[in-house]
């Protein structure tokens, strides 16, 4: 307390409530943080592995008027202004755009329903540039990108820390001739997980763990992948991936399963609900990459593979780099831990296959042919090309709804919209 104005101001919160008691107020009263001075705001992890601005330390938690929360905010910048040297006319400017801020907040929450304003959120990811980078040093703006990128797959990967690589085979089952790497998670209702390009199951990581909480959940290494065996020469479609993952629900008594599907797993899942219907009770596509729907999108995708068979030519150990920087853009490939690395390397060669095998030629005609109950995933920060042919399907497949999501391609498996979505459909049994 003695060190500074502001330490002894972080710890005076009983002191300032007895000061603010004598006062007059509105007799509006909330349920107070209690201690909302400048240091208890922060960055935090939220369940969906998002980094988002919000408060912390409710240990003085207590019901009472809504303005001593927002004045012990508004001393705590005064203060730490006067601390940290900024003039009296610079403090008082930080206070009132803080105030201003606040006040629009409230003003925009008035208007949302009570399910809107849980829901509200403020990601670090979205408003850095904007907001937060302004004036800073362009090579601190760029470190910190790459630790808020790190940050968000460092829960969705580091499985893979602790899977081996391609040599594995057990648990394993044959599918069209080949084996498949797969594991159980759970019990119930079987929830069939499909990844994307240079994927496996390790990448969806703690989602397994939380969709195991609702059913079975089953992932797999498609053919060509990690552990799963890779045909020499390898040569694929998505056809044939439709039909591995037919034979893997076949063999292990899974149908009718909720099939979730990443990118090219969400093409593989369409596939399947097309031609092998019975074995899909639902679909979850997490931006499956159906970018034969779009003349954009398909432009945008052959520029991808022309870098990537360019990167193959010379050296396939360079191809998941020259993909994966493409689609997830550089900061997320940094921020990969280099477990993650060494299985995305790995997986070069079935990269080149799955781009060389194109993409899954339907129309809007055939999507209008999908029966089952559909949840279309977007990530905000994704390229465009994901989010035209997402809406595209929305409005082809007749029991389609859509969920915009913070993030970018990576759509996190595990995200409150995907979990609410297999409950309902689990509930609708």
């Amino acid at each position: 307390m003695l060190v500074s104005p502001f330490a002894f101001y972080r710890v005076g919160a009983l002191i300032m409530v007895a000061d603010l008691a004598r006062n007059r107020h509105s007799g509006v009263a909330a349920q107070l943080c209690g201690d909302a001075h400048l240091s208890n705001f922060g960055v935090f992890g939220s369940p969906e592995r998002n980094l988002v601005f919000d408060i912390n330390d409710f240990d003085e938690t207590a019901p009472g008027p809504w303005k001593w929360d927002v004045k012990r905010l508004a001393a705590s910048l005064a203060i730490a202004g006067r601390e940290n040297g900024f003039s009296r006319s610079s403090a008082k400017v930080v206070v009132l755009e803080t105030m201003r801020s606040y006040r629009e907040a409230m003003t925009a929450f008035a208007g949302m329903r009570t399910l809107e304003v849980w829901y509200s959120r403020l990601p670090v990811k979205r408003i850095f540039k904007r907001e937060f980078a302004a004036g800073i040093d362009p090579t601190r703006v760029k470190r910190t990108e790459a630790d808020i990128a790190k940050s968000r797959t460092k829960g969705l990967l580091d499985a893979v820390s602790t899977q081996r690589l391609h040599t594995c085979r057990v648990p394993e089952v044959r599918a069209n001739g080949v084996s498949l790497y797969y594991e159980e998670h759970g019990a119930g209702t079987p929830i069939v997980c499909i990844h994307g390009t240079g994927g496996s199951a390790a990448i969806w990581g703690d989602a397994a763990t939380e969709l195991a909480t609702l059913g079975r959940a089953i992932v797999y290494d498609r053919r060509g992948c990690f552990r799963s065996e890779r045909p020499e020469p390898y040569v694929t479609n998505v056809h044939e991936h439709a039909d591995d993952a037919a034979a893997l629900i076949d063999a292990l008594e899974a149908a009718p399963a909720i099939v979730i599907g990443r990118s090219y797993g969400g093409q593989t899942a369409i596939d399947l609900a097309l031609r092998y219907a019975d074995r899909v009770r639902a679909l979850v596509l997490l931006e499956a990459s159906l970018l034969s729907l779009s003349d954009a999108g398909m432009r945008w995708a052959e520029t991808i593979k022309d870098r990537v068979f360019a990167a193959a030519h010379i050296d396939v150990g360079t191809v998941a780099e020259t993909f994966l920087r493409s689609v997830l853009g550089d900061a997320t490939w940094e921020g990969f831990p280099e477990p993650a690395k060494q299985m995305f390397i790995a997986n070069g060669p079935a990269i080149v296959a799955e781009l060389r095998g194109g993409f899954l030629e339907v129309g809007t005609e055939k999507l209008r042919t999908v029966a089952q109950p559909t949840l279309l995933v977007a990530g905000m920060d994704s390229p465009p090309a994901f989010a035209e042919v997402t809406n595209i399907m929305a409005e082809a497949i007749p029991e389609a709804k859509i969920e915009c999501i913070e993030g970018g391609h990576l759509v996190n498996a595990a995200d409150p919209a995907v979990l609410r979505f297999v409950e309902q459909m689990l509930a609708a049994r």
